[in-house]
């Protein structure tokens, strides 16, 4: 499992803690963002296409789009 990683999202530092994977395939972090603790974790919709979704929600939000193209790992 990757260490914490550093990333800058709209100009404010974001420090993202892996958590282990609940299923095999799945890349997981948290952080705080406005307040409260975000986890954000890449999965598959139901067409089988990858999106960085926000726990909580059924959805890629705008948030966990874009920290997931800042750390690097949306698929093609």
């Amino acid at each position: 499992m990757p260490a914490q990683l550093e990333i800058i999202y709209k100009g404010t530092s974001l420090t993202l803690v892996p958590h282990s994977p609940q299923d095999k395939e799945e890349e997981r972090y948290s952080t705080y963002w406005q307040g409260r603790e975000v986890v954000i974790y890449l999965k598959q919709d139901n067409e089988g296409a990858p999106h960085w979704f926000e726990a909580g929600t059924d959805k890629e939000t705008e948030f966990s789009k874009e920290v997931g193209l800042l750390l690097g790992m949306k698929p093609e």
